[in-house]
């Protein structure tokens, strides 16, 4: 039922206290309660809310974690529909509206101007060599394979260089 809550947060209450009926005994049957047990009792044993309860906290949980994302479809149309205030019939008010209302009285504010980062590393190609010569070993790989004893020479001096601190492999 969590899937849909979202969508049947602005039906009516009638409707709501309908799905809500329909699932009660779901919550007898895995409480082996019978039909006299407060409906209270109910969703306090079984640690569930009422429909309409849980579909206004997945509403506001949707609607915070969607102002992290504004790559998502969905983003750029729940901020048009509720960055400029629009004064929307009492009967006609999406309830993604009336809990971004409650979400900015709270004074959260979910639609922050995101930087426009680009997402796309040009990263070099592998085979190119790099660009800046290391400090470390300075040979190129030609002369080191033609005279192994002044690369093993090189290599020697580097290391002893090395503070006794660093962590070596």
């Amino acid at each position: 039922m969590d899937y849909e809550s979202i969508a049947y947060e602005s039906a009516s209450r009638a409707n709501l206290e309908k799905i809500d009926i329909v699932g009660r005994p779901i919550l007898r049957s895995i409480l082996s309660s019978r039909k006299s047990t407060p409906v209270e009792i109910l969703y306090a044993e079984t640690g569930a809310e009422p429909p309409s309860w849980r579909s206004k906290w997945l509403t506001r949980k949707y609607l915070t974690n969607l102002g992290n994302k504004p790559r998502n479809p969905i983003y750029g149309q729940i901020k048009r529909l509720t960055v400029p205030p629009i004064q929307w019939k009492s009967r006609s008010t999406s309830g993604l509206i009336n809990d971004m209302n409650h979400i900015k009285v709270v004074g959260i504010n979910i639609f922050l101007e995101q930087p426009q980062l680009s997402s796309i590393h040009k990263y070099p190609h592998p085979s190119r060599p790099p660009e800046y010569e290391t400090a470390w070993f300075p040979l190129v790989k030609k002369p080191a394979m033609t005279s192994r004893h002044l690369t093993t020479a090189i290599f020697n001096t580097h290391v002893n260089q090395i503070p006794e601190a660093t962590i070596k492999a």
